[in-house]
């Protein structure tokens, strides 16, 4: 696979309990980085735990996201 071409990235999208609903849905797509802000390329597995925080397995290890604090401006989303 060419990298050059590929997109890197989690998408997440919070449908505000009204699944049938489009309109109030909310989303982003985030790179998945590190402690010294170096996106990690690669993802195994993705989990959300009991308290919505979204758990994710990568080669460097755990990376856990605060449900609270997903869709502020603390994180930022990397455009395509």
């Amino acid at each position: 696979m060419d990298c050059s071409s590929a997109s890197y990235g989690l998408f997440i999208l919070d449908d505000n309990k009204t699944p049938d609903i489009f309109t109030d849905d909310k989303f982003k797509k985030m790179l998945v980085m590190d402690t010294k802000n170096q996106v990690i390329s690669f993802v195994y597995s993705i989990a959300e735990d009991l308290e919505g925080n979204i758990w994710v397995g990568t080669d460097q290890g755990p990376v856990i996201y605060s449900i609270r604090i997903m869709f502020s401006t603390a994180i930022e989303s990397k455009p395509d």
